[in-house]
């Protein structure tokens, strides 16, 4: 079941593969066969992709950055709400300096 799930993600996507061993790597998916995934894994010195046995997986998962709606409107609403006080505060200096 797990064969079948890997191979439907597409290449390129960022996964996060939880081995058997207890390890997690995390990178771009390459390519996934009935055996084995290739997994090119994140790092900012290139390494060579990584081939890991399916028998050694127990778990594949979108790896999608942590980013989320709530995250991205509470971001947007702090700044709008930072632009606004800079301008009042501009507005505030200019009057009471005549």
């Amino acid at each position: 079941m797990l064969a079948e799930f890997v191979q439907r993600i597409p290449a390129g996507s960022k996964v996060r593969v939880e081995r058997t061993t207890g390890g997690t790597l995390r990178g771009t998916l390459m390519k996934a066969s009935p055996d084995t995934l290739v997994v090119q894994k994140n790092t900012r010195v290139p390494e060579p992709p990584v081939e890991v046995p399916l028998a050694q997986v127990t778990r594949v998962t979108l790896d999608t950055g942590g980013s989320s709606v709530g995250k991205t409107v509470a971001i947007s609403v702090g700044a709008g709400v930072g632009a606004t006080f800079g301008v009042l505060l501009l507005l505030a200096a200019i009057f009471s300096g005549s």
